[in-house]
């Protein structure tokens, strides 16, 4: 070994600038494989911690419609006493609802999200391995209104107090006792508790008898025997869903409902399609293929880079490999000693990669919005990963030169009838190519991404979000007097207008209706996305009524008036739609007439991810949400305008507002996340490429000096030495071009679906990519080739 590491450090002292270049190409590809790998790692790893999570479910629905299907992890809350009572291989399930209360104690009044407070059966202390940490386990739950909490949740109420027995107070009515202390749940899962609190309390919170009739609100796990017959479970569950239907609602409901069970462990990764969706907490598992694919290919590259510039040094070392073949040594031994030196080299760069993936890590942090870290004692996965990483990487750059450099005779290497030109292109140009075909896909998609954000930044959504504030009305206060709070914010003068809907401008739909339609069949088209509206809403989003007019309070039959959208129009074959009436079958099974009065020009409603879909509008009691289209002018003072208003009609409880430009933009983090990480691969793939490309131009230009001096001599230009020494990248980069096209294309188009409106891949795109690509290669090149030229042919002809 201190052989091997003699003639290493010998080698890498005489080559300095080929070892540079070697140790920061792999190196910089290792960096950028720890951080993926940390991050698969992690990704892989929620809620796997849990007990016996391999027979965990979360119980999906589906509802069938005519016309659409709504799929999403929301069930009757009553739907977990039935798996318990009727269930043999059931051993627990437990029932989650969210809601976002106002708690206070004392003089302290907190808001909290809605994904934090919880109401739960019992079982979710097992069903999730909740750790209480501070109360009795046993006991925690006998009082319907008593509260367990994180240890972080309890530093935010109690600081250094101790929480038990202190008193919560909910909505300003609701008296809470905490009872138990839980630790705080880890990071790598799905499920994220802050306070959780017996369901029997919702129920008297609610003036409920049971959680049957508050119909699909709830998220239901199960824990099932090994071995469990899912589908026949699927069914009973099917059948009780369909028993906690009102049977006057079952009689007219068009609606097929089936179950699925989703494995725990696979909630976070295969694009859960919740309704109680945690954003932050949701990852995909197209991201854990694209990473790795990226990952493996950018080391790739590296190991590219560092066979390419070993065969090119061949000429360097081939008279050692033969004396040394001369006095004896053996090919085996001369194979260990390459691919020793290479396994130096690699675990060299594998701890200079350390380094940088440390100095990356918080930006890489930033773009996934993780917590990552190398406590390498903490994971031994990692540890022995990176060790795997090191080894493969060393072997696999080291491999080829090994065998290519020991391939030669001893007597022809020391006569000089070698051949390296001709043998060694054949293998260099190759991987050449193949570094530019990685480095241009990843260009191509990274405009092709950049575009499609752009489009939906600058797509025209049929309604203008500048500057229009989404303000929640979850307050029973400003919900009962919401009256004299809209007419007082339309006092302040920074106020263009405002309106109360029940819907979030950005997100799906969720109140479907039941309805039967003049000219249509009863069970053509039952159920629609409706929204509730008042008559100011059109004007505060900017939107058009292109036939008709819109809700007015000066008709006084507009209560029973409705819009729809161009699409709904075309869908039902309405050429003029108003006066069209169409039948909303109530829960109780009575029957409410409704008129269309107008049609609103199609809008998007929800993110460009969904179509336009016909939809309907009409006024109703239900009030969440106030639209406020403010000014662009002394916008502070607009806002503590709208403050005050707030605060004097609810003095005890916060606003929560959000632009709703925000609220459109949180629906496309993921793809702002993807985007910005393709980037940062994407200049560390060019930078690596970049590298070899200036390794094999100081080695082109050093083997052909006597040949640039005598074409200085006969007259050649330093622009046709840089195109001598250049034109063969060109060439490279024009194949990679072509045959990286399709296969960015294909990439793309596949990407591209996940939107219903995007933009169209343009030829433009590739040509940008390969203008480009050839621009940084020109650049990679230029400067020793400007270097050849320049230098005095006298001293080319004396080379050697």
């Amino acid at each position: 070994m201190a052989y091997f590491l003699k003639l290493f450090l010998r080698h890498f002292y005489r080559n300095k600038g080929f070892s540079i270049i070697n140790v920061a190409g792999l190196s910089i590809g290792m960096a950028v494989s720890i951080l993926i790998l940390l991050y698969v790692f992690h990704e892989l790893s929620y809620d796997n911690f849990i007990k016996n999570v391999d027979n965990k479910y979360r119980i999906h629905t589906i509802f069938d419609l005519p016309a659409d299907r709504m799929t999403g992890d929301r069930t009757n809350g009553e739907l977990v006493n039935r798996i318990l009572q009727e269930v043999p291989d059931a051993i627990n399930a437990v029932c989650v609802i969210r809601e976002t209360p106002y708690v206070s104690y004392r003089d302290k009044l907190f808001l909290e999200d809605q994904l934090d407070v919880i109401f739960s059966n019992p079982g979710i202390l097992d069903f999730f391995n909740i750790d209480i940490i501070a109360g009795n386990p046993e006991s925690v739950f006998d009082d319907p209104f008593s509260v367990i909490m994180s240890r972080k949740k309890a530093a935010k109420y109690f600081g250094g107090d101790d929480p038990i027995g202190k008193t919560l107070t909910m909505n300003d009515e609701h008296l809470f006792k905490v009872t138990g202390i839980f630790r705080d749940y880890p990071e790598n899962s799905h499920f994220q508790p802050g306070m959780i609190i017996p369901a029997e309390s919702y129920l008297k919170m609610n003036k409920l008898t049971s959680l049957k009739g508050y119909g699909n609100s709830f998220v239901t796990y199960v824990e099932l025997n090994e071995n469990t017959d899912t589908d026949s479970l699927c069914r009973k569950l099917e059948e009780a869903t369909y028993s906690f239907i009102p049977p006057q609602v079952l009689e007219n409901l068009e609606v097929k409902i089936t179950h699925y069970l989703q494995p725990v462990r696979k909630i976070h990764l295969y694009g859960s399609t919740s309704f109680f969706g945690n954003k932050k907490t949701t990852g995909r598992m197209l991201y854990i293929y694209v990473f790795s694919a990226i990952a493996i290919f950018i080391l790739l590259l590296a190991c590219i880079n560092f066979m390419n510039l070993s065969t090119a040094k061949f000429a360097n070392r081939a008279r050692e490999v033969g004396l040394r073949k001369i006095t004896g040594a053996s090919r085996g031994s001369l194979i260990r000693q390459f691919l020793g030196e290479s396994l130096i080299t690699s675990f060299i760069s594998l701890f200079t990669a350390l380094v940088i993936a440390e100095l990356l890590l918080p930006t890489f942090n930033t773009l996934i919005d993780k917590n990552l870290s190398l406590s390498f004692s903490m994971n031994f996965r990692i540890m022995a990963g990176l060790l795997v990483l090191g080894l493969l990487v060393g072997i696999l750059a080291g491999s080829y030169p090994a065998l290519f450099l020991t391939s030669f005779k001893p007597l022809d290497v020391m006569r000089g009838k070698f051949k390296t030109g001709v043998s060694g292109k054949m293998f260099r140009w190759p991987l050449v190519i193949f570094q530019f075909v990685i480095a241009l896909i990843l260009t191509s998609c990274t405009i092709v991404i950049y575009s499609q954000m752009h489009f939906i930044k600058e797509k025209d959504l049929g309604f203008s979000k500048d500057n229009l504030l989404l303000v929640s009305l979850n307050n029973s206060d400003i919900r009962r007097d919401s009256k004299t709070f809209i007419n007082d914010l339309d006092k302040i003068p920074g106020i263009i207008s405002t309106s109360i809907t029940n819907h979030k401008p950005g997100i799906s739909t969720s109140w479907y209706g039941d309805y039967e339609f003049e000219d249509h069949e009863e069970e053509e088209f039952p159920s629609f996305p409706t929204v509730f509206i008042d008559e100011d809403f059109t004007t505060t989003l900017g939107l058009s009524v292109i036939k008709g007019r819109n809700l007015s309070q000066e008709f006084g039959t507009d209560s029973l008036s409705a819009l729809i959208n161009e699409s709904m129009a075309r869908l039902l074959g309405w050429e003029n739609p108003i006066g069209k009436t169409y039948t909303d079958i109530n829960r109780d099974h009575s029957r409410t007439r409704y008129t269309v009065v107008g049609v609103i020009r199609d809008f998007h409603m929800e993110s460009l991810h969904s179509e336009i879909k016909p939809m309907l509008f009409r006024e109703d009691i239900q009030k969440r949400y106030c639209l406020i289209k403010i000014s662009h002018e002394n916008t502070k003072q607009t806002m503590t305008a709208i403050e005050n208003v707030w605060h004097q009609i609810s003095p005890s409880k916060p606003i929560n507002y959000q632009y709703l430009t925000e609220s459109f933009d949180s629906e496309y983090r993921s793809e702002n996340k993807f985007a910005s990480i393709i980037v940062y691969f994407t200049v560390f793939a060019i930078f690596i490429s970049c590298l070899g490309i200036i390794g094999l131009v100081s080695y082109i230009t050093a083997s052909r000096t006597k040949e640039i001096g005598v074409r200085k001599v006969l007259g050649s230009t330093t622009l046709d030495i840089l195109r001598l020494i250049s034109s063969d990248f060109m060439k490279m980069i024009l194949i990679a071009l072509v045959i990286s096209i399709p296969v960015a294309w294909y990439i793309m188009n596949w990407w591209l679906e996940n939107f219903a409106y995007s933009v169209k891949i343009s030829i433009w795109m590739f040509v940008l990519t390969g203008a480009v690509a050839m621009a940084i290669a020109l650049i990679s090149t230029s400067v020793q080739a400007i270097r050849a030229a320049l230098k005095n042919p006298i001293e080319s002809l004396r080379y050697e």
